[in-house]
């Protein structure tokens, strides 16, 4: 689980991990952006794969297992090995969501938008 340290759960949540075993989910997403071309510089042939290329991360929840799996790691490794993530500042949000929109099947990605859970990112504490 990340919460980044300007980011806050208001009131009361149901227990996002029990929710995350009932439904079978590998992750449990904040909002989805979408990013431009110029912010990604070669990740755009991913359109064919998915629209949508950024998750916010201030707040997640993920499987270890599911990032462990040997076709997730040889997957990480070959973007890796692109050298992306340092010449063009690939961020782990599009990589997450790249990596998901490969690997796991839709009904395992959590959006909590679509469970109303009061929160806030960049707010004052």
């Amino acid at each position: 689980m990340r919460l980044d340290n300007d980011s806050k759960i208001l009131g009361r949540w149901f227990n996002v991990f029990d929710e995350m075993c009932r439904k079978n989910a590998v992750y449990f997403a904040n909002y989805v952006d979408i990013d431009l071309k110029d912010q990604l510089p070669g990740t755009m042939n991913m359109q064919r794969v998915t629209f949508d290329y950024n998750y916010y991360n201030n707040f997640e929840v993920s499987k270890v297992e599911f990032f462990r799996r040997e076709e997730v790691r040889r997957w990480v490794d070959a973007i890796d090995s692109m050298h992306g993530i340092f010449k063009y500042r690939w961020s782990d949000t599009v990589l997450r969501y790249l990596t998901l929109a490969v690997f796991a099947e839709q009904n395992e990605v959590l959006h909590k938008p679509d469970y109303d859970l009061p929160y806030c990112h960049k707010c004052r504490l």
